[in-house]
């Protein structure tokens, strides 16, 4: 995508863009695996050069990139108080928590394994837009468990915030001068692209 606004994004080659010292570049990936090798490969090209030193490249995983746009906003000036965003220790507690309390929990081998399946199932839902429907269908025994520890652990969660709603939190964050966004977003790698992610990437050619 390329806007013709001061805020691009782009899915295109992206180590020509990140070498311009003129631009304000980031690029965003799926896996951290991924943006390390890009960061590597963009050093390399630097080594190339002849350079002695240079600015690292702004090279993250999209969802540290949602971390980092939250962690702005909490820290800015110009905004209301934002959600308290939970660690990932604290998603897997109230999880473990929650299926623990459940009629499920005797059925279960190990109610740790199943809060980390649990979380991942929701962080899915949500990325998928088909949170709203767990109620909707009956299912099997799994599929039941699951809806009835979302409700709980959702209940639970209370007001506070989670990965799995990080996005769509991150996409109203962009709404005017509240955090700062870089010029150009160069979107690298993406193969599947879940409806969540696709409306935090309309939010930011929307700037």
């Amino acid at each position: 995508f390329k806007q013709k606004t001061a805020y691009e994004i782009k899915e295109c080659d992206w180590s020509s863009d990140v070498c311009s010292s003129d631009l304000a570049v980031t690029v965003v990936t799926p896996n951290r695996r991924l943006a390390q090798e890009l960061a590597r490969a963009f050093d390399a090209t630097r080594i190339a050069a002849g350079l002695a030193a240079w600015e690292a490249a702004d090279i993250l995983p999209l969802n540290a990139f949602y971390e980092r746009l939250w962690e702005a906003a909490t820290y800015s000036d110009r905004t209301a108080a934002t959600l308290q965003l939970l660690a990932p220790a604290q998603e897997q507690a109230l999880w473990e928590e929650v299926i623990a309390a459940s009629a499920w929990s005797s059925e279960l081998l190990s109610a740790a394994r199943a809060a980390v399946q649990s979380q991942d199932a929701w962080r899915l839902a949500h990325a998928w837009r088909i949170d709203g429907a767990l109620e909707l269908f009956s299912g099997n025994d799994d599929a039941r468990a699951f809806a009835e520890w979302a409700r709980a652990y959702a209940k639970r969660a209370g007001g506070e915030l989670d990965s799995a709603r990080l996005p769509d939190v991150a996409a109203k964050l962009l709404a005017g001068d509240v955090v700062l966004k870089p010029q150009t977003l160069i979107v690298h790698g993406f193969e599947i692209m879940p409806p969540q992610t696709r409306d935090f990437l309309r939010a930011c050619a929307a700037q």
